[in-house]
């Protein structure tokens, strides 16, 4: 092993290690500041979003959207496919493009065959992921259509009205959700590619898009829950009071049957938002009460 190769190998397990420090910091802060990320804000997002669909019974609205959702995840299995071909076919004719082969691109044929093959894993586990999105997305199709309101659960009894209250809109969303971090975790693995692919045209090219992926996942990440949260503060808006409300509801849907009156409340969550609310108080059933300055 030449100073080359070991060179290449160190630079692999920095970029390496700052990708995954990164995604361990992006983790924690969505579990524990769930606002502060996207994909905390998502999250919470999609139960209210299930929630809604389950209580009014719109179904064209839902099937709409997670075909729209089922056909993106479609494409990007896809395109991991095509890659992974791509790279096949490409090393399979390798001997026929340069007759030296053996120091193709300047490397030993075995450290070039470890980068064909880390891309190619890559590419594979990334179709796996998709796969699953896809997977649990058709489950989703199917247990947001079961009606979730008052008067649905009055009609029926017996086995049927067991089935029903098991399959509550907690569970699909958390279904839901399951499907969309499989569909998170297939992307930041094409994004990883990236650097696999400038690593079969040297290493300090791989080095250098290795070292900037993470700032600019960080601004991905982060940049659209802090502008949501500096418009928030602007507009004088009390958005820690709306998050956990919003969290609240998404979490105790399960749990409880609500009447029509409370799902327009929730429904009317974006309403108060736009406006500027100073103070707000709960009432004797637990419900967000309208101030004594809102009409």
């Amino acid at each position: 092993m030449d100073a080359s190769e070991i060179v290449s190998i160190i630079l692999v397990a920095i970029v390496l290690a700052f990708f995954i420090v990164y995604h361990a910091f992006f983790l924690r802060m969505s579990v524990k500041r769930p606002y502060s990320t996207v994909l905390g804000l998502t999250r919470q997002t999609r139960h209210l979003w299930v929630t809604g669909i389950m209580r009014t019974g719109d179904q064209i609205l839902a099937v709409q959207s997670l075909r729209n959702q089922l056909l993106s995840s479609s494409l990007t299995s896809a395109v991991s496919v095509a890659i992974t071909f791509g790279v096949t076919t490409f090393v399979s004719g390798l001997s026929k493009l340069n007759d030296n082969a053996d120091t193709y691109l300047g490397l030993p044929a075995t450290v070039r065959g470890y980068k064909v093959v880390m891309l190619i894993v890559i590419q594979m586990l990334a179709f796996f992921c998709f796969m699953q999105c896809n997977r649990y997305l058709n489950h989703v199709i199917f247990l947001v259509n079961v009606r979730w309101d008052e008067a649905t659960l009055q009609e029926m009894d017996g086995k049927s009205l067991v089935i029903v209250r098991q399959v509550t809109p907690g569970l699909v969303g958390r279904v839901l959700n399951t499907g969309n971090l499989f569909f998170t975790i297939g992307v930041r693995l094409l994004y990883l590619s990236v650097p696999v692919v400038m690593w079969l045209f040297g290493h300090w090219f791989m080095f250098g898009t290795g070292i900037l992926l993470p700032p600019i996942l960080y601004i991905m990440d982060f940049g659209s829950a802090r502008r949501l949260a500096y418009r928030a503060k602007k507009r004088s808006i009390p958005l820690q009071e709306s998050e956990k409300w919003m969290l609240s509801s998404a979490t105790t849907s399960a749990s409880k049957d609500t009447s029509a009156h409370e799902m327009r409340q929730i429904s009317a969550l974006d309403f108060r938002q736009r406006n500027p609310i100073t103070k707000t108080s709960p009432d004797v059933n637990g419900e967000q009460s309208t101030p004594n300055n809102v009409p």
